[in-house]
């Protein structure tokens, strides 16, 4: 069987050397520099989302060929017998540590560096945190340069929390462009993710993080259509708000967009990033870490900041309709966004009603010279996974958000209505576009799944919700 390994002569399985009889530790040491050296994954990670090389896959198409998926089983292979021979290593090392016959100290040496590589195997629960630099544009696009290759999907040994899209490649155009220097116009974010065993999911940079993150940056007007070129006079800041930002990376991205954009000449922009979930303070702290670690990349006119967002204060009281009023005072008008954003919020049942409950509170409601198809209105952007164990809740947002031209549209809750106090009209939220992609769910499989290659590459279904303000009439 074939791997990158075995092609590269650097299969574990090829060098590591057997424990029966046992081998003088000094070999054994060797044997744990070269697996280190083959297994390296540096403490900051360069992931492309650049428009010119992050690609997704169409739903129902894999990316991968039958030979891959014979590679990936192969590199499945490979990182069993490492993980296998680690894990002897540190029991013939502790007996000799045991015995007292390490004269020279190298069986302690042996023993930390093999714990610390199969800690490194284990994936991201087991290391410390990590530093991954998105890039988001290149001059190409009027906002940075490629790269010698796009960022590779990384191995099994270490499933990073974000693994790009494969580039576009054709018979005409043929693999993303060669280049390697790295302009400094190019627009990058510093994001820092922690394990998941310091703070749960906040910690974590998801799969349709990078996938909106991508979205911004390539197509800043779809987002942002009602930031004009040459206004006739200043208008009020834009104001965007990220619901259960984790780590930050789409708030952020939406703020260093909209300072390329020159948003600072036309009234500017406020950029809030929020969370609310497990363990908030350590996930905010982190959060205000990112935010302070790419203020560099963002402009004077784009403020950003980091507030704790309780999604049950939004909540309706009562069961008829809900008034503005009978919601969170945070919810006035004042306070309300013309942009929300949100990314991979929905992991568990009753999470959906929570989410439309802030959705509803915080979303601007449309004016009236919003009514025209060329003026923007109010959007809230959801992305979300297609998970088959998470059926329940993809159905639950479904329900809450249904499709504007769905019967459920016609007949709403109660409790999902909503009534602008200033014009006495009443709403209701639905999805106006839905699209769906195919790309990396974040973790790299181990092995076969039954499901072809896209299941070895760790690839999931996505889907894009653009939500507004539909008139209950």
């Amino acid at each position: 069987m074939t791997s990158r390994y075995a092609m590269l002569n650097i299969a574990p399985s090829n060098y590591l050397p057997g424990l029966v009889p046992v081998p003088p530790p000094s070999s054994v040491l060797d044997s744990l520099s070269r697996l280190a050296a083959a297994y390296a994954t540096p403490p900051s990670t360069l992931v492309d989302l650049r428009p010119s090389v992050y690609a997704y896959s169409a739903p129902g198409t894999s990316a991968h060929d039958a030979s891959e998926d014979e590679d990936e089983a192969g590199d499945a292979f490979e990182f069993s017998f490492a993980r296998g021979w680690l894990e002897n290593v540190l029991a013939l090392g502790s007996r000799a540590l045991a015995r007292g016959v390490d004269e020279t100290g190298e069986w302690e040496r042996a023993v930390d560096e093999a714990a610390r590589l199969l800690a490194d195997l284990s994936g991201p629960s087991a290391q410390g945190s990590t530093t991954k630099t998105y890039l988001l544009l290149d001059s190409a696009h009027g906002l940075s340069t490629p790269l010698a290759h796009p960022y590779p999907t990384p191995p099994p040994t270490r499933p990073s929390s974000t693994a790009p899209f494969l580039p576009h490649t054709s018979p005409s155009s043929g693999p993303a462009s060669t280049s390697t220097d790295i302009s400094s116009s190019s627009l990058r974010l510093t994001i820092r993710d922690g394990t998941l065993l310091e703070a749960s999911t906040g910690h974590r940079t998801w799969g349709s993080a990078s996938i909106l993150a991508h979205l911004l940056a390539a197509s800043p007007s779809r987002f942002f259509s009602s930031i004009s070129p040459s206004p006739p006079t200043p208008s009020p800041p834009l104001r965007v708000l990220e619901l259960g930002s984790g780590t930050g990376l789409v708030g952020l991205a939406a703020a260093a967009v909209l300072s390329r954009l020159g948003v600072g000449a036309r009234g500017g922009a406020e950029v809030v990033l929020s969370d609310g979930g497990d363990e908030p303070q350590a996930v905010l702290d982190n959060l205000r870490g990112n935010v302070d670690a790419n203020a560099a990349a963002i402009g004077d006119g784009v403020h950003v900041r980091v507030e704790r967002l309780d999604w049950g204060d939004y909540v309706p009281r009562g069961n008829g309709p809900a008034p503005l009023e009978q919601v969170s005072p945070a919810s006035s008008a004042a306070e309300r966004f013309e942009i929300l954003l949100g990314t991979d919020l929905v992991y568990e049942r009753g999470q959906a009603s929570l989410l439309h409950a802030a959705a509803a509170g915080l979303l601007r409601f449309p004016s009236p010279s919003s009514s025209s198809s060329t003026t923007s209105r109010p959007t809230f952007w959801l992305a979300l996974p297609i998970r088959p164990t998470h059926a329940d809740e993809t159905a639950e947002v479904a329900e809450l958000f249904p499709s504007r031209f769905s019967a459920a549209v016609a007949t709403p809750a109660a409790q999902l209505r909503r009534t602008d106090p200033e014009t006495g009209k009443t709403y209701r939220l639905v999805a106006v576009e839905r699209e769906e992609l195919l790309g990396p769910s974040g973790f790299v499989s181990s092995g076969r799944t039954g499901r072809g290659g896209a299941a070895a590459m760790g690839e999931l279904r996505y889907c894009v919700l653009r939500i507004e303000w539909d008139e209950v009439r």
